[in-house]
């Protein structure tokens, strides 16, 4: 574009004068003004230096935005592949608590669990999840049986698979009974 200027001139015949060779001090032309005593004017920030704070802000979310899901990769999930809670033992309930031959639901996680009391003071604790495709099973009281919502599998007191799509049992929890207390530390899948 210089060029185009230098040569326009010449043609109109005036006198073109090359001033490249001068040196300029930059830091006096850009920088900050200064006030009367020679000492920089920090009141306030030029066009130029907001735009480039501007700029850097702006590739620092986005290295931020890049960078979390690649870190949060490499943080193993609270859930396993196929579902379950990975919380580590749990006390849920005392066992006195318990009514007998009655399944009573309790949170694990993300996941529930049925603890059910037998005669005496023998315990089960059954995932509430349906082997078929997990839905939530409930307890029907008047069939005395699991029933699963969703695709109508019926399963026992102690989750034998009585008929329907399911095509196992119902799956048991890992527990143990400290000081009268059923402490569930996870739940076993087929």
């Amino acid at each position: 574009m210089r060029a185009v200027g230098y040569a326009r001139l010449f043609a109109e015949g005036r006198p073109v004068v090359d001033r490249s060779d001068e040196t300029h001090d930059r830091e006096e032309v850009r920088g900050p003004a200064k006030d009367q005593a020679g000492e920089p004017d920090l009141t306030g920030i030029d066009r130029r230096s907001f735009f480039g704070v501007v700029a850097a802000c702006s590739l620092g979310l986005t290295g931020v935005a890049l960078v979390t899901p690649a870190i949060a990769s490499l943080v193993p999930p609270a859930r396993s592949i196929d579902g379950k809670t990975k919380i580590g033992a749990l006390a849920i309930v005392a066992v006195k608590d318990l009514p007998v031959n009655k399944p009573v639901p309790f949170e694990y996680g993300d996941d529930e669990v049925f603890a059910i009391r037998q005669t005496g003071d023998k315990v089960i604790v059954l995932s509430a999840a349906c082997p078929h495709v997990a839905c939530k099973l409930h307890w029907d009281d008047a069939k005395q049986q699991f029933a699963c919502p969703c695709h109508a599998s019926f399963f026992t007191l102690t989750g034998v698979k009585l008929s329907g799509p399911a095509v196992r049992n119902m799956d048991p929890a890992v527990f143990t009974v400290r000081n009268g207390t059923i402490v569930v530390s996870s739940i076993k899948t087929a």
